[in-house]
């Protein structure tokens, strides 16, 4: 199966926000855009979490102290932070995009944000 343009389920994100808030193509044009930048950065910090794991599971093999290992963890969190601002602030890139017609339909789809970027919603919660 083919991936759709631009990387994006049919009834992705994308789309959903696209139609949710009645975008033009020049709207369209600009949300792409935003969401590229969206995706390098995220990609960047996930690099760096990435790496910094490897780092941190490596101490499983060695004796290193308690405070290198608080050390690393403490940089995880605050790489995780800096990714929760990225998403923050793209969507405040997408509330710019909107018309004033449009900020009432991005106010009612930021209550749903969550669960349509949620890419764990699948998950099925373990049972005991």
């Amino acid at each position: 199966m083919q991936k759709p343009k631009g990387g994006f389920k049919p009834d992705g994100p994308k789309k959903i926000i696209v139609e949710k808030l009645q975008f033009d193509e020049e709207q369209i044009v600009l949300y792409q855009k935003l969401i590229d930048q969206h995706r390098n950065d995220i990609r960047k910090k996930d690099a760096e979490i990435l790496m910094l794991k490897r780092e941190l599971y490596y101490y499983l093999t060695t004796n290193e102290s308690e405070t290198s290992i608080d050390s690393l963890t403490t940089e995880i969190g605050i790489t995780q932070k800096q990714i929760e601002k990225i998403h923050f602030n793209h969507f405040l890139d997408i509330k710019a995009l909107c018309k004033p017609q449009q900020l009432l339909k991005f106010n009612m789809l930021s209550e749903e944000l969550i669960e349509i970027f949620n890419h764990k919603k699948h998950l099925k919660p373990q049972t005991k």
